[in-house]
Parts: structure tokens; sequence; C-alpha cells
């Protein structure tokens, strides 16, 4: 897709966000195979930060090789608790947005809001 026909669809995605109350978006630890400081995810922080709405980070459990250095070596079912709720979870949150700080996002977008995870509950802020 063309720039201009990019920045066209993201502009009518924002109108239409705004006119049905979007509150926030919520992004996982990677991206496919992209950390969050990754180029391509750029327009969906500048869109958070034009509508001023928060970009929770929820946590996803660490890639394999990751898994298998720092947190295998117990039963299967420890191994897996440790790698996700256990720790890993938070490790892995924790890493996306000190890489978003080291890129130099916030510098560029100070308006920009993250967090830690949300719960689908806290979503909707309480609407039905």
């Amino acid at each position: 897709m063309g720039q201009a026909q990019g920045a066209e669809k993201e502009k009518r995605w924002n109108s239409n966000a705004i006119s049905k109350r979007f509150k926030r978006t919520m992004l996982c630890g990677r991206v496919g195979a992209h950390n969050l400081d990754h180029l391509s995810l750029t327009p969906i922080f500048q869109s958070a930060e034009a509508l001023g709405v928060p970009v929770p980070l929820h946590p996803r459990t660490p890639q394999m090789a990751v898994r298998s250095a720092y947190y295998s070596g117990f039963t299967p079912e420890v191994d897996a608790a440790f790698s996700s709720y256990g720790l890993g979870w938070h490790y892995d949150a924790g890493i996306q947005f000190i890489r978003l700080v080291l890129a130099g996002t916030f510098d560029r977008m100070p308006g920009l809001q993250t967090g830690g995870w949300a719960q689908p509950n806290d979503m909707n802020d309480g609407a039905p």
C-alpha cells in the first residue's frame, strides 16, 4: 500500500475510533517476530498518542530459546509456570517497555501513554 493510501486509511481509522469513543488498545510483548520498538509498529503508537489513549503492554510467554535458557530444568509444569505467570511474562513486558524507552519512542511521542497489562474488563471501563 502506498504512503498516501496508508495515511488516508489511518485517518479514517482515527475518525472512526474517536466517534466510537475508543478508549485504548493493547499490544503483546512482541508482535509477530518484532519487538515493540520496530519501526513498522510506529503508526500504532502515533495513533494512540494522537487520540490520547493508552497502550497497555500485555505480557507474552518468552520465545522458546529464552524459555530453554532461563526457565527450564524443572518439571514441565514448573517450567511452564516459571516462563509465564511465574516470572517470564513480567520480564517480557518490562523488556518491551525498556526497548521503547531506549529506542527514543517517548522522546518522539511525549504524549504516548503505556502501562501494565489490562484485563478484558478493564478495557471497556464499565461499559456492558
